[in-house]
Formats: structure tokens, sequence, C-alpha cells
């Protein structure tokens, strides 16, 4: 009788089981947070500081472009992302140049939109994409390379803005190329950081788009298929050496809630290259080494 007892019990919990593991998605959680509403991603970037580095947990990037060990982690950290990328098709060979327009003095600047200060062209390299392996992701010139896209959320998909309803504070040349196909991506230097609106700004000559400021929203319908190379695009920026420069990037769309304080839908970072940031880095590293 107590065997009896025991099969059935045996018996229910194989079937409570059963049905349990039937319920269970291979691909996605039975519960996901925010179903598409108004909760967006973060702006994720590569290359990132490591966890464990003092001299980066600052989110400032100090590397001698001709010392090619102070940036071989930010490389490698690229190169996981977009790989070797030898086969390039045309489009990849694309990109968008936005160069500095001339400004007459700092207080243009200051007193003006920031967004208004960048002429944009689409530009074609026949041979080495400056964003790539071949090129050392700009890290050996002026023109250090980043990967700026979406963190992956679970049902979630980007919401275009309308063409007739684009953000007043959208940069120009974001409006003239606007795609409702698109989740667009804009980088500047931090024209809200107090005291050097002005300076980031200026102290950016070039920013480069690879292929464009385009991350299309049909990567988004399937989160199994969202990679770092799907969901993101490749941005440049030229700087002159031994000025530390910040960066604001932000994500464009209605559905992304945007804070600058809280940094929602936005992300900033400082990047200072040469010989003088090459120096500093070694004084911070030793200096936490002990």
């Amino acid at each position: 009788m107590t065997s009896v007892l025991y099969f059935i019990i045996f018996a229910f919990l194989i079937v409570i089981l059963v049905l349990f593991l039937q319920s269970i998605n291979s691909r996605y959680p039975s519960w996901t947070f925010g179903h598409g509403g108004t909760i967006g991603p973060g702006v994720s970037k590569l290359p990132r500081p490591s966890n464990d580095s003092e001299v980066d947990r600052y989110e400032v990037m100090f590397y001698d472009s001709q010392d090619r060990d102070s940036h071989s982690m930010y490389r490698e950290s690229l190169h996981r992302c977009f790989g070797a990328n030898k086969d390039r098709s045309s489009e990849e060979r694309n990109g968008m140049s936005c160069r500095l327009k001339e400004i007459r003095d700092l207080e243009e600047i200051n007193s003006s939109n920031w967004f208004n200060f960048r002429d944009c062209r689409e530009v074609d390299f026949e041979d080495c994409l400056p964003c790539s392996e071949c090129g050392d992701y700009g890290y050996s010139n002026e023109s250090p390379c980043f990967a700026i896209g979406a963190n992956r959320v679970l049902n979630w998909r980007p919401i275009p803005y309308r063409a007739q309803e684009l953000p007043p504070d959208m940069p120009d040349y974001l409006t003239q190329i606007y795609s409702e196909e698109c989740l667009h991506v804009s980088c500047d230097g931090d024209y809200q950081e107090i005291g050097y609106r002005a300076a980031n700004i200026k102290n950016i000559e070039e920013i480069n788009y690879f292929p464009s400021t385009c991350i299309p929203v049909t990567t988004f319908r399937d989160f199994s298929n969202q990679t770092c190379r799907s969901k993101s695009i490749r941005v440049s920026f030229k700087i002159p050496a031994n000025i530390p420069v910040t960066v604001r990037c932000r994500l464009w769309a209605k559905n992304i809630d945007y804070d600058y304080r809280l940094r929602k839908g936005t992300t900033t970072f400082t990047i200072m290259h040469g010989t003088d940031a090459g120096k500093i880095r070694s004084r911070l590293g030793k200096a936490t080494m002990g």
C-alpha cells in the first residue's frame, strides 16, 4: 500500500514538472518588465572602462596614441563587437562626416543652439574604414572610435518620431536625413557640462558615423538576434592631443525617457589622448597600485 502511495506522489510530481517545463519559453523568460511602454533602454557604449581599473572608473579614457599598449584593451573591446570585418560590403565602407562650422568666437557657441554647428556629408572609404581593425579603430591617430547603441531590453521596440513632430533640440543634420525606419543616434561635445560647453563642442573638429546615424528598427523585432554589432553604430571623434573633451551621445525615439541629470537615454564620457594623457594614466595606475 505504501509503495502505491509513493508511486502516485511520484507520478503527480512528474506531471507537474512536465506541465511546468511546457510553460517555459526556451528563448524568452515568462515574465518581462515593461512590455514596450515608455521605459526605454539605456545607451550602450564600447569600449567601456574595465571594472577593476581605478584609472577608468570615472568614465575618463586616457591613452597615448603612439603607445599601442595604452589603448590595446579599447581596440580589443571593439574587435570583439565588430570582428575583423574583412569582407566589407559597399555599405560598410560608407559613412557620414560632420565637420565643425566656422565659428567666430566661443561666445557664439555659448549663446546659440549647440545642434547648429555641424555640416554633414556622406563619405566613402575605398581602402580601410577608420572605425575598423585595420585602422586601429582610430586609436593610433586623433580619431578614437566608439560603438554607440541601445542596451537589450525584452519586449521593447523603438517608436520613432513622426517626421512632422521632431523634437526642437534634434540636430539639424539629423532632421535632414531622418527616417521613421531608424533609431537615430547623435553625438557631440557635452553642451550641458557647466563651464565647458564651448570647449567641448569646439574641440571636436569632426564626428564620423559609420555607416550612418541609423540603427534599423527591425533590429529590435527579435530579442535573440540582437547583437553588439546589430544594435549599435560606430562613431569616431577627431580631437586635438592632450586636451580632455567630454562627449555626449543620445538615442532618439518617442518611447525613450530622456533626462540628462539621471543619464536616461544618453551617455557621457571624457576622452584624452596624447603624451600627456599617457603620463597621467601611468601616474594614476601607479597611485592605485600603492
